[in-house]
């Protein structure tokens, strides 16, 4: 089903892609769209699109924008769907394209920001970025120290009226020095580096506070750094009041910290493999986004599992209806409406 948003209605609302075909899987055909309380919507796309892709989502009490990118005559162009309708951004700054639009946040007066980065061209094998956004379609560099000459974004909020991006920064001559940084109102303010490979995951904005995430290890609170009881691949962030909700794998068990309590999150069956996309808070219960995979679904491809799509909140799972036909879903973001 594809229709316009006409009015933000109660509900879940999760983003994601949907695959009708994998081989080659380089070459596959995939939608765009959400589902909202478990029902699949595909997103609409300009005439020629025969690829698109869902991020992050952001609803206010009148609208939802979802930020993603469409794909035609191998021209790629991002964007974002605001109720539904297809806003294409000016992806060219001199020489530099714009990468994918990914992070997004709307301000009181209506103002729509979305985090990305430019490439300028390669180095080697690594494809050099400058971190920046989009204000209204119109895109902006971020300042950025002149030690660098690498730079992304990961992550918005808008919090009192200051507006917070997250990113990290490194000199690509020297790979694993990654520095971690925000950008307040456009200033950059770097974050205490704990290791030389230090991974900048995620920003989360909370009364004022900036919890940012640290791929493997904990996160920091400010600059005050916190680590988590165990190690492992953390993807995720999110806070209500004092408590601290990071989702990842930590010894292959996939699931979620509640401050120092962690929890594993159940499978659909015994057999199966799951992944875990992204986290949020709503009115104290917590909601994640995910994929499942039987272990003989695995089996049977050669280019990738046969996903399929489904959250948890509070830990009991809920499997999302995919169309018909389809063969493969992804999840991205989870934004939830109460009132």
């Amino acid at each position: 089903m594809t229709e316009s948003i006409k009015t933000v209605k109660k509900g879940v609302y999760i983003t994601g892609k949907i695959y009708y075909e994998l081989n080659p899987i380089s070459l596959s055909k995939y939608y765009a769209g959400y589902w909202l309380d478990g029902a699949w919507n595909t997103l609409a796309t300009p005439p020629g699109t025969v690829r698109s892709h869902a991020n992050q989502i952001f609803i206010t009490s009148t609208d939802v924008y979802i930020t993603g990118f469409c794909e035609a005559r191998r021209i790629t162009k991002s964007g974002y769907w605001k109720n539904g309708e297809w806003h294409t951004l000016n992806t060219k700054y001199k020489s530099g394209i714009k990468k994918s639009a990914t992070n997004i946040a709307v301000a009181a007066n209506g103002d729509v920001y979305i985090t990305g980065a430019r490439y300028e061209g390669w180095h080697g094998s690594l494809l050099m970025m400058h971190a920046g956004y989009w204000l209204n379609s119109n895109w902006h560099d971020l300042p950025v120290p002149v030690i660098f000459n690498h730079s992304t974004t990961n992550g918005i909020s808008i919090d009192n009226g200051n507006v917070y991006i997250g990113g990290f920064c490194r000199d690509i001559n020297h790979h694993k020095k990654i520095t971690p940084c925000y950008w307040l109102n456009g200033r950059w303010h770097g974050l205490p580096v704990i290791a030389d490979n230090s991974h900048h995951a995620f920003r989360f904005v909370s009364e004022g506070n900036i919890y940012t995430l640290e791929r493997y290890a904990g996160y920091w609170v400010n600059d005050t750094w916190h680590e988590l009881p165990q190690k492992g691949d953390y993807g995720g962030i999110a806070v209500s009041g004092n408590n601290v909700y990071v989702l990842g794998i930590v010894d292959n068990n996939v699931g979620y910290w509640h401050n120092e309590k962690w929890s594993n999150l159940p499978k659909p069956a015994d057999d199966t493999d799951i992944f875990p996309y992204s986290i949020a808070i709503s009115d104290n219960d917590v909601y994640i986004t995910g994929v499942y995979c039987g272990i003989d679904e695995k089996k049977i491809m050669t280019r990738g599992p046969l996903n399929h799509p489904c959250y948890w909140r509070n830990g009991i799972l809920h499997l999302l209806a995919e169309p018909a036909g389809v063969i493969r879903s992804e999840t991205v973001a989870v934004a939830v409406v109460t009132k």
